[in-house]
């Protein structure tokens, strides 16, 4: 039979009252239960915290990235346009230097071909001073034209040495034919002295004022035999005299007009050999080039200076006139 104490012991005491053991084990086994969930869900919440802490941090992550990728973007957009720009502007710069440089270069073709334009004028303005009876300045020149090739000399140049020849010296000669045929053989005594362009255009007004004076005086002498040993040689054996004689003869002024002409036809083809037998130098070709251009463009000058003095030249010279006059 089951006693008070038997009874008894199936109870339990929790917090001052007597519960069934039964019920007292349960209850510490949801109770355990209940921590390890507690615990559990403890441990997820941490994971769970840490995991949005490591996404925020990403997200911020990709956030900078996604800054410095549009900073990045941008920057090199700026850097295009501004290259962009200083493409059109060096373009820009580029044809405004073009346009100076074709402006320049037109305006100093202009100046060149108005001087030449000018040179031919004069020429022909004093070729009719000295022209033979029924000859035209055309005819002339085309002799000199001719002459200057074959001497390889400045057809300008030596247009004016016979012109001056011709009006200064004029009765020393024959004609037109005699003063072409005095430059020519004159021009290659001086290039067979070895003589410089300036020191033979020199010797050449020397020798110029030596047949207007109608003589050889001492000084001049000097130089002329000095830049012209063939000339001089020339007239050594023409008068059969020595080198110091003939500086005697320049001293008392005996070597006259007449005999420096004589002694150069004498010995012109002792001359032309020799002339021909002389190396050409680039020099020279390049002369002989300009010199061809400018016969060739003659007809132009002519119809340049007849514009000019057509009453359309005259009015539009008149017009540029009254433009500077305004603008000052």
């Amino acid at each position: 039979m089951a006693t008070i104490s038997s009874a008894l012991t199936m109870f339990g005491d929790k917090d001052g009252l007597l519960v069934p053991k039964a019920v007292l084990v349960d209850t510490s086994k949801i109770i355990d239960s209940n921590q390890q969930n507690l615990h559990a869900t403890q441990e997820m919440d941490k994971n769970y915290l840490l995991m949005n802490n490591t996404i925020g941090e990403q997200n911020t992550l990709l956030k900078l990235t996604n800054d410095a990728l549009y900073l990045a973007a941008e920057n090199q957009q700026k850097m295009n346009d501004e290259m962009e720009q200083g493409k059109k502007k060096a373009e820009g710069l580029w044809t405004k230097l073009k346009g100076i440089v074709n402006a320049k270069s037109l305006t100093k073709g202009l100046k060149d071909a108005f001087r030449a334009s000018d040179t031919f004028m004069s020429m022909q303005m004093r070729l009719g001073l000295i022209v033979d009876e029924g000859q035209t300045p055309d005819q002339l020149s085309d002799k000199i034209f001719a002459a200057s090739i074959r001497a390889r000399g400045d057809y300008a140049a030596m247009a004016a040495n016979a012109s001056n020849l011709g009006m200064l010296a004029g009765d020393t000669f024959s004609g037109t034919d005699e003063i072409v045929a005095f430059t020519e053989l004159m021009q290659k005594a001086f290039k067979l002295g070895g003589a410089a362009a300036a020191e033979q255009q020199a010797g050449m007004d020397k020798i110029i004022e030596a047949m207007a004076a109608g003589k050889l005086q001492g000084a001049d002498s000097e130089s002329i035999m000095a830049n012209a040993p063939v000339l001089a040689d020339a007239i050594a054996a023409f008068t059969g005299k020595s080198m110091d004689e003939l500086k005697a003869m320049a001293a008392e002024g005996a070597i006259t007009a007449d005999m420096i002409k004589a002694a150069l036809f004498t010995a012109a083809d002792a001359i032309n050999n020799k002339f021909g037998a002389l190396p050409t130098t680039f020099g020279e070709v390049w002369q002989q080039f300009k010199d061809v251009a400018f016969k060739a463009f003659e007809p132009v000058f002519q119809r340049l200076n007849e514009w000019l003095n057509s009453p359309l030249g005259t009015a539009i010279v008149q017009s540029l006139t009254y433009a500077i006059v305004g603008a000052a």
